[in-house]
């Protein structure tokens, strides 16, 4: 049901718009929607795309399934004819997400490629935008490999009610049998976007270590859990700080890299980073405010020892000259080659299935 704001902003897109409510009891064909991805994150950029899960009943018929999505093609239409952003929206049902019923392989979907991996980076990125809340928020981290049973008993003893939560599952750790899909879904994706793949395959590297294998969304929910118990007063700003998503990658990375002795690999992360950011540095800030993702930038390259120069040099990355584009361009071919080779270890390796078809290798 739309608030006075909600047809106020809907007015302003349609000046015709006229709410009219449906007395008609009934179940709600669509039970929750997300963001998930950069938005909200220091790395949110002015060209990022916008990644929506509708999240819809169990319930739905096949004919209101594909009016479903034709209402979603008909908005990514909509978003980039209107407001030229690239809107995608996912049609997700949880209790099939559960037992691993997805896509196959799209543009923008990873299919059967990966399940927990893909679960990790919802937990940790999603924005909640209306209707149930995810029910793994409820369930402390040293619980997670007791899910079911936990849950189960927050729910038969109404300590919750069923129906105002959604239940993808828990994520206790991550099984290896999807690292080799993943990593061939990054491969894939490392073609139009090399920054952002070698990223997500280093932190596939990394969670194949015994020492950096809990998933990312267990350590926010530990730092957000930490965080509400703990009585010292902390700004606003240093909490949402230490649990942006992004930041939370950059940190595992680096702290998997300096164990390893890879200064090398660590530099080129942090150029990832900053060129996933899209912001600017070495340029003067149009805002007399300076946004929070610019102040938290600054003071990671502060960290990183960056000087003025250096900067300047990769916010010209479009004028390089020659030898230097082919040094970096051997650097990032490197570490994908790098990557392949893990995977191919990985593959021989491990002793169970691929989570992958044999359809979407083809």
């Amino acid at each position: 049901t739309p608030s006075k704001d909600d047809i106020r902003i809907a007015k302003g897109v349609a000046r015709s718009f006229n709410y009219q409510r449906d007395l008609v009891d009934k179940t709600d064909a669509i039970e929750a929607l997300f963001m998930m991805g950069s938005l909200g994150t220091i790395a949110q950029a002015d060209n990022s795309d916008i990644d929506v899960w509708v999240c819809h009943s169990e319930n739905l018929t096949r004919a209101a399934l594909d009016e479903l999505q034709e209402k979603c093609n008909a908005l990514t239409r909509w978003a980039a004819d209107n407001i030229h952003i690239e809107a995608h929206f996912f049609l997700m049902e949880a209790n099939k997400f559960r037992q691993g019923q997805q896509a196959l392989l799209s543009s923008e979907a990873s299919g059967t490629a990966q399940h927990f991996l893909l679960l990790d980076e919802f937990y940790r990125t999603a924005v909640w935008l209306a209707g149930r809340l995810p029910l793994w928020w409820f369930v402390p981290v040293e619980q997670e490999k007791n899910y079911v049973g936990y849950t189960k008993n927050l729910l038969d003893k109404r300590f919750l009610r069923a129906e105002d939560y959604i239940d993808f599952g828990g994520i206790p750790e991550i099984p290896a049998n999807e690292f080799v899909g993943a990593g061939i879904w990054q491969l894939y994706k490392g073609i139009d976007s090399p920054y952002k793949s070698v990223l997500k395959l280093l932190l596939l590297e990394a969670y194949s270590s015994e020492s950096y294998k809990e998933p990312l969304a267990l350590s926010l929910k530990r730092k957000i859990y930490l965080a509400l118990n703990n009585t010292q007063p902390q700004t606003q700003a240093q909490d949402a700080d230490e649990v942006d998503a992004y930041v939370l990658v950059y940190e595992r990375l680096q702290d998997y890299l300096v164990d390893q002795h890879q200064p090398t690999r660590l530099e080129l992360v942090r150029r990832c980073f900053y060129f996933k950011s899209g912001k600017y540095l070495s340029r003067t800030s149009r805002n007399t405010a300076k946004a929070w993702q610019r102040v938290l930038l600054e003071k990671m390259v502060g960290n990183w020892s960056w000087d003025h120069r250096q900067l300047t040099m990769l916010d010209n990355r479009a004028y390089w000259k020659s030898p230097h584009v082919l040094a970096e361009r051997n650097l990032l071919a490197n570490e994908l080659s790098q990557g392949y080779r893990l995977l191919v270890d990985m593959n021989k390796n491990n002793s169970g299935e691929t989570a992958i078809s044999g359809n979407e290798l083809l």
